[in-house]
């Protein structure tokens, strides 16, 4: 096969021969326009057509004699039985001569998926892989330092926070615009009825009244970042920050109707007037638990001549109901419900819907607080007539808001959420029983 150099030679005569022709064609043209005549313009063209194609043939041929000689450059890795592959002339992809960096390629292959900076992450991989011998090790101060650590963005961890159970579950009315505080009349004393002997005087009570007033809350928050944060942040700090903002509003929320103790605006372990049940147990256990649950009905029935109608308890709580047996070591909560049965298991949840105990269901909530009573270490257990529980909430919030003005001298950026409600579960307090006592302290398995 002829060399490199030989080809390029008669490459550069017949481009010689190409540019030759080319001028003969354009003299004939000018010569032809003074005469007016156009003899011999065929021959030229046929030299012209004739230089072109041997021109553009011997092109093609200097291109594959020089991809042939590039690809004969490239040394053969050395492989015995002894040692490993080894790559001899070939760069490595990340060197400080390559002008490439790994931590932009990751950043570029994640976020604008640039195919060059996801071709070199593969490639070097290949090279990490070809390496199997290696004097460093992944050490930090033996080289570990050169491996970059992989983010991966899309399996973000966000940060754990509990729900708003017991909200949800009264549900929220639309707060009244315009106000501050909502008012609802109350009758506190009923009339008389009584039987009346012929000509005696008719019975008469006066009714009283007066007003239960639940005053509208605000709850907020904010988080100032750097302009840098969110112009390059994956994921965007912007979807990070308001979405546990909101998170963090919905536990605000739900602790508030638990145990708020702001007057007018009290949660439902505060109200005045509640039908309170003791359950003191050095030992507790379901069995002794039960009746204590029975009791709490019953005082919603004889309160207000209402069933109730849901039992809030915290997660715990309710684990300590399913671990429960009987004498034959049967566990007393199953997911149906057979003789003797203490309750229904309704499947495996964190926080909501869990089963039922007494026909009546159970829902879990890890707001209710389990630092209560002289241990510091007493749930509550909170059994309720849900539609006599009163709750508002501005249904157009919560508000979002992004504020640049306030740092714009150091490029900070605000992110600001708020919303408003109010509670008024005060309205029939003997809706509302609550369990408390030692029986309740932190349970053991």
């Amino acid at each position: 096969m002829e060399d490199l150099k030989t080809v390029r030679e008669e490459y550069s005569k017949a481009v010689e021969e190409l540019h030759a022709a080319a001028e003969a064609v354009e003299k004939f043209d000018a010569e032809a326009a003074q005469d007016e005549a156009d003899f011999g313009l065929e021959d030229l063209q046929a030299k012209f057509d004739e230089a072109e194609a041997k021109a553009s043939d011997l092109k093609d041929k200097v291109e594959l004699y020089e991809r042939t000689q590039k690809a004969r450059e490239v040394a053969i890795p050395e492989v015995s039985e002894e040692s490993d592959i080894t790559v001899k002339s070939e760069p490595m992809t990340y060197t400080r001569e390559s002008g490439h960096s790994i931590f932009r390629d990751m950043y570029r292959s994640a976020v604008s998926g640039d195919l060059s900076a996801q071709e070199r992450l593969s490639r070097h991989g290949r090279e990490m892989a070809d390496r199997s011998k290696f004097d460093l090790s992944s050490t930090d101060a033996a080289g570990g330092y050169l491996v970059a650590p992989l983010y991966l963005q899309e399996e973000f961890v966000e940060y754990a926070r509990a729900g708003r159970k017991t909200a949800d579950v009264i549900g929220s009315r639309p707060l009244p615009a315009n106000t501050d505080s909502v008012n609802i009349p109350t009758q506190d004393g009923g009339v008389s009825v009584a039987a009346q002997s012929d000509n005696a005087s008719v019975s008469e009570t006066d009714a009283t009244f007066s007003t239960l007033a639940a005053d509208v809350k605000t709850i907020a928050g904010m988080q100032d970042v750097s302009q840098q944060l969110v112009d390059r942040s994956v994921p965007g700090v912007d979807q990070v920050i308001f979405g546990d903002l909101v998170k963090a509003y919905a536990t605000t929320l739900d602790t508030a109707v638990l145990n708020s103790s702001t007057s007018n605006n009290k949660g439902l372990l505060q109200v005045t007037g509640i039908n309170a049940v003791t359950y003191t147990d050095a030992s507790p256990t379901l069995t002794e638990l039960y009746p204590k649950i029975a009791d709490a009905v019953q005082q919603i029935a004889t309160g207000i001549f209402q069933p109730a109608t849901a039992i809030f308890m915290h997660p715990r709580r309710w684990a300590f109901c399913l671990a429960a047996a009987d004498g034959s070591n049967r566990p007393l909560i199953t997911p149906t419900a057979p003789m003797n049965g203490a309750g229904t298991f309704g499947g495996v949840v964190a926080e909501g819907a869990v089963g039922s105990i007494q026909g009546l269901p159970v829902f879990t909530d890890a707001n209710i607080p389990t630092t209560l009573g002289a241990s510091t270490t007493e749930d509550r257990i909170i059994v309720a007539a849900v539609p006599e529980l009163y709750l508002w909430e501005d249904q157009s919030g919560p508000y979002l808001e992004t504020f640049r003005d306030v740092g714009s001298g150091s490029l900070t950026v605000r992110f600001r959420m708020h919303n408003y409600y109010a509670q008024a579960h005060a309205r029939r307090p003997k809706a509302i029983s609550v369990i408390s006592g030692t029986g309740l302290v932190t349970p053991t398995f």
